[in-house]
């Protein structure tokens, strides 16, 4: 063989020799640089990472809504221009709610939730009277047993004449808002010292959703009434009362 055939014989072998090893510690590299590397989860830190859901923030109580709707109520009956867009040219009612806009609610002195656990029974008793339930749907039923209990503020004014009721549904506030702590439709009395008590009916909808409506009631209530004080507005209405008081500071 000549030293021409023998050079490029051993310079083939060089090349081939070459490129096997590079191509095995390519492939160890690759190796060494996965074990080396592991995968770390993503978390807050991590650029481009996705943030976990944020947990809904602490709202407020039911109580603190009820309060909002007592200051909304509190500007009504003390806002000459609100009341005469709404009332008319009515003195009695005019009367009626400047009897309102005597008391001062910026803070209760107590708070009380009150549940009517056989408000559906109620219902049944109402239906029964007026010739039977044979042609209610069963949603429609169910409807009515939910909205009975907004009936009950109405049922406590009632005995207070016309322009009570008047005057009451005029100074009528009402919100919708999200919470968790709402379990069952429940009314909560506010009692004042110096003011007519505030019913609020906090009434479950969907999607955790409460809608609460404020009336003023014009049945008296001293800021010292006591539960009972409270369980004595509703005698006589057909209804089984439970009055507990709700742990609230203003």
């Amino acid at each position: 063989m000549t030293g021409k055939k023998i050079t490029a014989a051993l310079l083939c072998l060089i090349l081939a020799a070459a490129m096997f090893l590079s191509a095995c510690s390519g492939s160890g590299g690759a190796a060494d640089a996965s074990s080396a590397a592991p995968i770390v989860p993503a978390d807050s830190t991590t650029p481009g990472a996705v943030p976990p859901p944020a947990q809904p923030l602490p709202s407020k109580s039911l109580a603190e809504h009820g309060m909002d709707l007592i200051e909304l109520i509190s500007d009504m009956v003390t806002d000459n221009v609100y009341v005469s867009v709404y009332m008319g040219s009515s003195p009695a009612v005019s009367e009626e709610i400047a009897k309102l806009a005597e008391g001062d609610y910026s803070a209760p002195q107590a708070v009380y939730k009150v549940t009517v656990p056989n408000l559906a029974a109620y219902l049944d008793a109402a239906i029964a009277s007026s010739g039977g339930g044979a042609s209610l749907s069963d949603p429609l039923k169910e409807y009515m047993q939910g909205r009975m209990i907004l009936t009950v503020s109405s049922m406590i004014n009632n005995a207070y004449g016309s322009a009570a009721i008047a005057a009451a549904s005029i100074c009528t506030a009402a919100k919708t808002f999200v919470s968790y702590d709402l379990t069952e439709n429940t009314i909560f009395v506010y009692v004042f010292e110096n003011a007519h008590p505030v019913l609020i009916t906090f009434f479950q909808g969907d999607d955790s959703t409460v809608s609460a409506t404020a009336i003023p009631l014009f049945a008296e209530l001293p800021g010292s009434a006591s539960a009972d004080d409270v369980k004595a507005l509703f005698s006589n209405k057909g209804f089984e009362i439970v009055v507990e008081q709700v742990e609230f500071t203003p």
